[in-house]
């Protein structure tokens, strides 16, 4: 890890560029979930030729390209659902390499409504310019169920009333929807 102090403005330019470009991963990793976009969700990874021994499908919990191409059809069969990316720390380990933290709360309607608040610690690499994901390691602080499911509420039609269930999730699901634009 290399100390900001001792960079150069060039240096620091291209690592506030960088920075962003890493955060614009993890948000759009919540988007293509909750647009369930797998062309997208795709898009964000490195193409690995092993599955991670630690991944999900080895009973872990590391995430990895081979871990979300499995997952894929079995996310298309949950209901809505709703990724917050919150706190997102990026640290570089060379000029196309890096790691991070990043809190996400998610909610999702599957046979019962639950919530999750959840830590990533990531893995990023950068290959031909563009930042991907290596590894997420989805570490859970909690999940719970909600006694009550939001989305099962009368509609809300907002804005006339501002309780009950919303459009978002039907509506961001739609082919061509400009709130799941590839990047």
């Amino acid at each position: 890890m290399t100390d900001n102090k001792t960079l150069a403005v060039e240096e620091k330019l291209e690592r506030l560029w960088a920075t962003q470009d890493i955060k614009d991963l993890a948000l759009r990793y919540g988007l293509a979930v909750d647009t369930r976009d797998w062309a997208l969700m795709d898009s964000l990874w490195v193409e690995t030729e092993a599955i991670h021994p630690d991944s999900v499908l080895n009973g872990g919990t590391i995430l990895d390209v081979h871990v979300l191409r499995a997952a894929a059809a079995d996310l298309s069969l949950v209901g809505a659902s709703t990724m917050l990316v919150a706190n997102h720390l990026v640290e570089f380990d060379s000029p196309d390499r890096a790691h991070g933290s990043v809190y996400c709360h998610c909610m999702m309607d599957a046979e019962v409504f639950f919530e999750q608040l959840i830590i990533y610690q990531d893995v990023y690499e950068r290959h031909d310019g563009a930042w991907l994901f290596r590894t997420r390691d989805h570490l859970l602080w909690w999940g719970a169920e909600r006694k009550d499911n939001p989305m099962r509420q009368p509609p809300a039609h907002w804005p006339q009333s501002q309780v009950g269930a919303g459009v978002a999730f039907e509506t961001i699901q739609r082919p061509n929807s400009s709130i799941s634009a590839k990047r």
